[in-house]
């Protein structure tokens, strides 16, 4: 892992660590997962998949957010499992990445048994062509 990556994400981790004490999963994907990252230019793309996200453990979250703040751009995807497991129509660009490159750095592997319907995959990617071409 990239020495700057290991920098905003270590000390994320150890707070989350705190703040999830049933139990979370981590990955880190894109760019930083690939071995591609860029510092000053990529973005350090986190998920986080728990239990249940209440009031009680977003404050405890909130620390360690406010310090990726400062060292990031992109703040850490936060969702619970049961929302996760929905998901992969809503997502399905999201998640076709993330399995490209993922690693799991807690917990166990949200990704596996993920299955994107190549019909949300194309429906996504036309959504955003479109878009862009629009504003072109």
């Amino acid at each position: 892992m990239h020495q700057e990556v290991e920098r905003v994400i270590s000390p994320f981790l150890s707070q989350a660590d705190a703040a999830l004490p049933s139990g979370y999963s981590a990955v880190l994907y894109g760019s930083a997962a690939r071995g591609d990252f860029f510092p000053g230019w990529s973005d350090i793309n986190l998920l986080l998949v728990t239990d249940a996200l209440t009031p009680q453990i977003l404050r405890g979250l909130g620390r360690a957010f406010g310090e990726w703040r400062k060292a990031a751009t992109e703040s850490p995807l936060l969702i619970t499992r049961a929302e996760w497991a929905r998901a992969s129509d809503v997502f399905p660009i999201e998640i076709t990445d993330m399995r490209a490159a993922h690693k799991v750095l807690r917990g166990g592997d949200p990704l596996a048994g993920v299955e994107v319907s190549p019909a949300d995959l194309r429906a996504a990617l036309d959504r955003e062509l479109r878009g862009k071409l629009l504003r072109l």
